[in-house]
């Protein structure tokens, strides 16, 4: 028997679709809560594509929209199964639409994690591990102290780590672990990680940038590893202005040195350079750090003003960070404070004016989200700094670009769903649309992450442009329909999983932004509402 329909009988399959469509919510004209359930009702039964109305196609022996490439047909589940059960943390990637049930793999769990030393004593250390080829800020796994008399414990799915062991005895420099394999089921283990009997290191002097002849004591230094964040031992240079400070054990060759004067009176001159230390190469740096003269250290009256309808006016709550940095290599001051009623920058704890240094300044003026004025960075001159006198300057900040935009689903209003929008800083402004779905806000020009949710409402994620102008008009945001996304979870042995949290994630611009969550019942049934659409 053919499997295609003749035209006549793909008219009558449709008429049935319509009036189960009309019946259960998914045609237009229904209320919003039905179009909610509209997913989760019966649909029109089939065998094959033959069997469903043009746009549709068949699976698991029902009719359903043909996916398109805005659909959202796959996504990133994290599950984290309850305690008390020999299961772990999870991540990956799972088709949606369709019923899944989700097999936990059976966790290695290691009973005792103890760090040793070189002569194998054990020590006290936090060890951090870090799961690789996971999601951009979920990759940590809960931090573990170990302490001689009590041994760490750690239980993880099968994969590939990393680790991070720092010792609690700021005299010793932690370790980086790699390619840590672990693997499934197995006896409970103890994990011992070893530290070398010779951590690498790096010597030098630090002087006067003005004189190298000139020794300078008293000036702190340290590195830090820049993928791994992992710090070196603190050196306070001496009479002669010679360090030594003892780098982590790490596969990386790339630092970020940092070094200041320890007892410092107000704003001093620091230093901070990124260097390469590559295995087998002299690890020698010689710190030529900048005098921080009296006479060239002054406050200044830095006023942060908005460019308001009647000229110039205060701008209340900014934070401001002043930057000197003209030779990064060199000279590094950063002095931070906040304006006052009058648009002042005052240090946060004097409330008195800044002090600075001679010099010029990346001046950063952070606004809150709330307020008209745009953030802005701008360069300032403040090299006629003196000690008998208080420099003047100011920061003037345009108003931001005044946004409009709608949230519609079905080309109908939604009204009262949660809007966040997170700018490239990082900074998060939340608002509500209006009865006609309408939103209104001020915004600094860039990119925004946009995620709107609410009551019966999918968590949506959008990215949105806002140009530099005055105000703009973008266009309706349109919500996706409400897909159903479920399962059960079920540990390796075939028991299923309750209890468990069971959450779905999409990376939007290198950020991990999640989409939905639930957690699974008895029998570790889990069920959640998804966007039908790709981030």
């Amino acid at each position: 028997m053919s499997s295609i329909l003749s035209s006549a009988t793909r008219d009558v399959r449709l008429r049935q679709f319509l009036a189960l469509g009309a019946s259960i919510g998914l045609i237009s004209g229904c209320s919003d809560e039905e179009v909610a359930l509209s997913d989760f009702s019966p649909r029109l039964a089939c065998s094959t594509d033959a069997d469903c109305p043009l746009g549709f196609e068949c699976g698991f022996n029902s009719c359903g929209e043909k996916a398109r490439p805005e659909n959202l047909t796959s996504a990133y589940v994290e599950i984290i199964p309850p305690a008390g059960v020999p299961y772990a943390r999870s991540q990956l990637i799972s088709a949606i639409g369709a019923a899944s049930t989700i097999v936990l793999p059976e966790a290695q769990v290691f009973e005792r994690v103890i760090v040793l030393n070189a002569v194998g004593e054990s020590i006290a250390a936090r060890v951090t591990v870090a799961g690789d080829g996971r999601l951009p800020g979920l990759e940590i796994e809960p931090s573990v102290l170990v302490l001689p008399e009590l041994p760490g414990r750690l239980t993880l799915s099968p994969g590939r780590y990393r680790a991070h062991v720092v010792p609690l005895d700021p005299s010793t420099p932690g370790m980086l672990v790699r390619q840590w394999d672990v693997s499934s089921s197995g006896p409970r283990l103890e994990k011992q990680f070893i530290l070398p009997g010779e951590f690498p290191r790096l010597e030098g002097e630090v002087t006067s940038r003005a004189s190298r002849e000139q020794k300078r004591a008293g000036v702190r230094v340290r590195a830090y590893a820049v993928e791994s964040g992992l710090a070196s031992t603190e050196a306070v240079s001496d009479e002669l202005g010679r360090f030594e400070i003892v780098l982590p054990k790490t596969d990386e060759t790339t630092f970020l040195v940092k070094a200041a004067p320890r007892d410092a009176a107000g704003p001093t001159w620091g230093y901070e350079q990124v260097v390469v230390l590559a295995e087998g190469d002299e690890r020698r740096l010689d710190i030529p750090l900048d005098d921080s003269l009296p006479e060239t250290r002054g406050a200044v009256r830095l006023r942060v003003l908005g460019l308001g309808a009647n000229g110039p006016e205060p701008v209340l709550g900014a934070r401001v960070t002043l930057t000197a940095s003209i030779a990064p290599e060199f000279k590094v001051l950063r002095v931070e404070g906040t304006t006052s009623n009058d648009g002042t920058v005052v240090s946060p704890e004097t409330d008195e004016l800044v002090e600075v240094l001679a010099a010029r300044y990346l001046i950063e003026v952070r606004t809150s989200l709330r307020s008209e004025f745009r953030s802005a960075n701008e360069l300032v001159n403040l090299s006629s700094v003196h000690s008998d006198m208080i420099a003047d300057a100011q920061v003037l900040l345009a108003k931001r670009v005044l946004v409009e935009s709608r949230v519609l689903r079905g080309g109908q209003a939604i009204a009262d769903a949660q809007v966040e929008l997170e700018s490239e800083a990082g900074d998060v402004l939340s608002d509500h649309t209006a009865a006609d779905g309408g939103l209104r806000l001020a915004l600094d020009p860039g990119r925004w992450r946009m995620k709107i949710f609410g009551d019966g409402l999918p968590i949506e994620l959008r990215v949105v442009e806002v140009p530099d102008v005055e105000s703009t008009v973008l266009d309706p945001v349109e919500l996706a329909r409400p897909i159903e996304f479920g399962g059960v979870i079920v540990g390796g042995r075939g028991e299923p999983i309750s209890g468990a949290t069971i959450g779905v994630y999409a990376v939007v611009e290198g950020r991990t932004a999640i989409l939905g969550q639930a957690r699974s019942a008895d029998g570790g049934a889990f069920r959640m509402l998804l966007a039908d659409r790709a981030p």
